[in-house]
């Protein structure tokens, strides 16, 4: 770092996409410090107490498809719960606001709980959906305490609410700087897979008003060893997938002047497989699938080079230095455009991928935005 950025008074200098992603309004006075607090005294250990609420969105989200055939149905907006204690939040990601659908992510974030070894005692809610006769059948069948904010009075539920805030912000500034790194690709219906990345960075990264704990490690009470930054890459940058016949036990491999790797999008990590297992977004078929003999650009560097047919001059660097694999393989992995010039022209496998997602429909210009 260039020693005159370490006499910087003020915060540290910021990227475009950091200055357009977290733009927000800010108010010209602030009142007096307010009696009271959402966190109780008796709330000691992760699960005792819980807000939760719901982010809508205008704008429609992909819906992760792995197999079959696509359907019309978009994710619309996410259910966010945060702990009181462990300040671990989890996104729920929701095609329909139903009464039924808010229980399945209830559930979902119980499960996640229980899987750390806590139960929720209670729940703090705005009203609407969680004053439903569903919600609290299950709060009573569960032994749980919901609370409720007043009508309007949203300020009485300010842990979730600001939870929600950091995770739009980040979500718009994973998205917005892919697109501008990638116009021709990145489209906004990607947001609910920027939304998840946004909470694993907040459970991950973010350090706890103790200094001693992140979100998850709190609350899987484990100690803060380190923190696992080497894990995370940039969301959305391209992401090159070694051939499946090059690592299938007994497999002939494709053909010798074949392509070695295929060009996807890097949608981030796996929740359901190893740690390191990416989640690549198929620009051919529009499916995502987990994927681990893999080579990040995290720096968008290959992109130029794409978009002219040409081979990158740090391609050597990064398989040696930016891949993920099970064993140091002796592959030379070859770049796509170099196998199917045919498929190179700017912007083609979005056009491709979005008619094939929405028939009729061209990627949308518009800006990720939510209510």
């Amino acid at each position: 770092m260039p020693k005159r950025l370490l006499k910087c008074k003020g915060s540290e200098p910021l990227c475009v996409a950091c200055q357009f992603g977290a733009a927000h309004r800010r108010p010209w006075r602030v009142k007096g410090k307010k009696a009271g607090s959402i966190r109780k005294e008796t709330e000691t250990a992760p699960g005792d107490g819980t807000s939760v609420d719901q982010i809508v969105s205008a704008q429609p989200g992909l819906l992760p498809i792995m197999e079959g055939d696509h359907s019309s149905d978009r994710i619309w907006g996410a259910t966010t719960f945060c702990d009181h204690v462990s300040n671990f939040v989890y996104v729920h990601l929701m095609r329909n606001f139903t009464s039924d659908e808010t229980l399945q992510a209830k559930k979902a974030y119980e499960k996640i709980l229980a899987q750390a070894g806590w139960t929720v005692g209670a729940y703090h809610a705005d009203n609407g959906r969680f004053k439903d006769e569903g919600w609290l059948t299950s709060c009573n069948e569960a032994n749980q305490t919901p609370t409720y904010c007043g009508v309007g009075a949203h300020q009485q539920n300010g842990i979730i609410e600001n939870r929600n805030k950091q995770l739009t912000n980040t979500a718009r500034t994973l998205l917005l700087h892919a697109m501008r790194m990638w116009p021709g690709m990145i489209d906004t219906m990607f947001w609910p897979f920027a939304m998840l990345a946004a909470a694993d960075r907040i459970n991950s990264l973010h350090i706890n008003p103790d200094g001693k704990s992140t979100p998850d490690s709190k609350l899987h009470g484990v100690e803060l060893s380190d923190i696992p930054v080497k894990k995370f890459h940039t969301l959305f940058c391209p992401i090159y997938v070694l051939d499946h016949r090059l690592h299938q036990a007994g497999s002939i491999g494709p053909p010798k002047w074949e392509p070695r790797s295929r060009v996807g999008i890097y949608m981030g990590h796996s929740p359901f497989h190893a740690g390191n297992v990416a989640l690549v977004f198929n620009i051919k078929t529009g499916r995502i699938s987990p994927q681990y003999h893999v080579v990040f650009d995290s720096d968008f560097t290959t992109v130029p080079f794409m978009e002219r047919g040409e081979a990158p001059p740090n391609w050597v660097d990064l398989c040696q230095y930016s891949h993920e694999s099970y064993h140091d393989e002796a592959v030379e992995l070859a770049a796509e455009w170099l196998g199917d010039a045919t498929q190179i022209e700017h912007g083609s496998r979005a056009r491709q991928a979005s008619a094939l997602l929405s028939p009729g429909r061209e990627p949308s210009a518009k800006k990720i935005s939510f209510e």
